[in-house]
């Protein structure tokens, strides 16, 4: 009835009178479950869930992220397929992120507490006469209807039941004949379709009807490449369709151009056009089309997605755009599973896109789907891939499980054994033991330099350096850094250059004399990280360059980096980085206050926010830290009793710290 046309001028105006702060679209046509919900959901939003929580799952960082948007206006379109995870999504939402409103398209009510619905009546008929003309004149720019013409199409609309798509359906056809000739022919076989079940709904019926008028209208070539199209997900290029559809005597340039003037297609996109079929055109066509076009789908979808993989799981990859257009594309694979090998193979094609950004609960959930028996390489990925997810998701026993199964899989295969042992150095970073790290890495580093995988030993490297770093041992840190940036610039690997100077920042930062080269490596990476597109080493550039800022007494510059860097950690849905982001604020207001003598208000906001969120993922140490401070914002206010108060449950935070695992302290 027009519930994503009506939803979307809705939010435009809602922006263009300023009702709102914020709009965003998540288009759930494609959505089957809670994880393709999360993942719809996130990809709108932008959230890359570079990091996750222990206990927090990706539905609760999303309501994180949305809440710091402010006040928005959320369309869900689409939502009849995953009503019944209502209440495990949008109420959460609506919980945690209380400015947000949330305007939902559904053929059923999601029945959560303060639901208002707005049931869509067909349009009247001088509306659904405009909605005609309206769409004619596009096909027609020269239409021009007397008075007779007219009324066929008041009487057109009439028969239509006002619903919206079955008019512009209908209007598609006045460059072949008029309206009254197109009357007379639904007349025909609107008759033809009277003794259907009789506990059908009527609009539903006569949009089935309209579509089925069309259908019968089309050529046998036309019906045949639109039917083959249906297979496609999210949309295809012209590229795509040339590989999929396969209709003898048929140009499917051509046949792609007929249908869209006819409506049954619609095409749009800035650097390269796309196109879609509509949800209903795509449900009656579908089965119309023979097997083989599924099968075709997979193949081709999955050897496009593996060219542009490289090495699995390296997330710089220069065609990620290409994983983001055809996310549905790769999911319907997955879900129609036309064998366990090819279903395993496009799911690591997703979890390649999204091992850096999430969501991660979803990239798990699809991968848990996936059958045991496997071919031990793919066998061996899949278990890498569960491992790298448990481990950013904090489920630290699940990822050893799965990362010891992968390396058991992974005998013979260099390049995947470096993989995974450079993910367990990772985990165990992750985790505080950078011992038990540098044996994982020190091992990848070896087998990719024997191998001849030099990116791989590069991110090995760049990845020792970081295990160096954390025990202070800055020389070795440094040699591990220089030898992975010249593997980097050699390959012209700028993501991995990237990431190199950013910690080779952090590096100098610690080392007297260098705040200036700091400075310089920071600079750098902070415009390169966005032309490579990765918003996670930006943020933390952005974090370190500011806390060295506030170092040197340059509070505006701090402030201003530390905000950005704010900013990008609540759209990620990052809860422990934006509570360090937090507590280095409350730092900076500190200095403010021993400075002009300003109160201690902004300092006790961000610190009290900060400590929340650090206490929320557990981070015992940080959270201390963030009381301490706490107990200096009262001391310069002279408040000793609070500020001792503080201190004490500092001090008790460290003593509970003292007795976590050896590998967590």
């Amino acid at each position: 009835m027009g519930k994503t046309t009506l939803a979307l001028a809705l939010s435009h105006r809602a922006r263009e009178a300023d009702l709102v702060g914020h709009a965003l679209f998540c288009d759930l046509s494609a959505a089957w479950s809670l994880d393709d919900i999360v993942t719809a959901m996130s990809h709108s939003l932008g959230a890359h869930q570079s990091a996750g929580d222990a206990g927090t799952s990706s539905v609760e960082r999303l309501g994180h992220a949305l809440a710091g948007r402010g006040s928005t206006l959320v369309v869900l379109d689409n939502f009849e397929q995953v009503v019944e995870h209502a209440a495990q999504t949008v109420r959460v939402w609506m919980e945690q992120a209380p400015e947000a409103t949330f305007l939902v398209t559904s053929r059923d009510r999601l029945r959560l507490r303060g639901e208002a619905v707005l049931e869509l009546a067909p349009l009247e008929s001088e509306d659904g006469v405009a909605l005609f003309l309206a769409a004619a004149e596009e096909h027609r720019p020269d239409l021009a209807l007397g008075e007779v013409e007219l009324a066929a199409v008041a009487r057109l609309v009439t028969r239509l039941d006002g619903i919206p798509l079955a008019i512009e359906l209908a209007a598609a056809r006045v460059r072949v004949m008029s309206p009254s000739r197109m009357l007379d022919r639904i007349d025909k076989r609107f008759s033809l379709l009277g003794h259907g079940p009789s506990d059908s709904v009527p609009r539903q019926a006569t949009l089935e009807a309209a579509i089925e008028w069309s259908w019968n209208l089309l050529d046998e070539g036309e019906r045949a490449v639109l039917a083959q199209c249906a297979v496609f997900r999210g949309g295809f290029t012209l590229e795509q369709a040339e590989a999929i559809v396969q209709v003898e005597g048929v140009d499917v340039l051509d046949a792609l151009a007929s249908l869209g003037e006819k409506s049954l297609l619609r095409s749009g996109g800035s650097a390269e056009v796309r196109f879609a079929t509509y949800e209903s055109v795509r449900d009656f066509a579908e089965p119309h089309a023979p097997a083989s076009t599924a099968a075709r789908h997979a193949a081709s979808f999955v050897q496009m997605g593996e060219e542009r993989m490289g090495e699995f799981a390296c997330p710089e990859g220069k065609d990620l755009g290409w994983f983001d257009d055809n996310r549905d594309n790769l999911a319907a694979i997955v879900a129609r599973n036309p064998s366990p090998e090819l279903a395993a193979r496009a799911a690591l094609c997703l979890v390649h896109a999204g091992i850096r950004r999430g969501p991660y609960d979803a990239l798990a959930g699809l991968l848990a789907q996936l059958p045991d028996e496997l071919p031990p390489g793919l066998a061996g990925r899949v278990r890498f891939a569960q491992g790298a997810a448990s481990s950013i998701l904090g489920h630290s026993d699940e990822a050893c499980a799965h990362l010891d199964a992968a390396l058991a899989l992974a005998q013979g295969d260099a390049q995947l054994e470096a993989r995974v042992r450079l993910e367990c150095g990772l985990h165990d970073l992750r985790s505080g033991a950078s011992g038990a790290a540098q044996v994982h890495l020190e091992a990848a580093r070896d087998l990719a330099k024997s191998a001849g995988l030099d990116t791989l030993h590069g991110r090995a490297l760049a990845s020792m350096g970081m295990a160096h770093e954390a025990e202070a041992r800055f020389a070795e840190a440094e040699d591990c850094y220089t030898a992975a940036l010249a593997i980097a610039r050699q390959h012209g690997d700028r993501w991995e250059e990237v990431r190199c100077r950013s910690k080779m920042g952090t590096l100098c930062t610690f080392v007297e004399g260098r705040l200036d080269e700091a400075r310089r490596h920071f600079r750098w990476a902070l415009d390169q990280a966005g032309r490579v597109g990765d918003s996670f080493i930006a943020s933390g550039t952005a974090f370190n360059l500011g806390r060295l800022e506030l170092n040197s007494g340059n509070h505006d510059e701090a402030e201003a980096l530390l905000c950005d860097a704010l900013t990008a950690y609540r759209d990620m849905a990052n809860k422990s980085s934006e509570g360090f982001v937090r507590m280095v604020l409350g730092l900076l207001h500190l200095d403010r206050m021993a400075q002009d003598g300003s109160a201690g208000d902004a300092a006790r906001g961000e610190l009290t926010l900060a400590r929340e969120l650090l206490a929320d993922v557990g981070h015992v140490p940080a959270q201390a830290m963030t009381e301490l401070t706490l107990a200096l914002v009262d001391l310069a206010e002279g408040d000793r009793a609070s500020a001792w108060s503080w201190a004490s449950q500092a001090l008790a935070a460290v003593h509970r710290g003292l007795v976590l695992p050896e590998r967590m302290r």
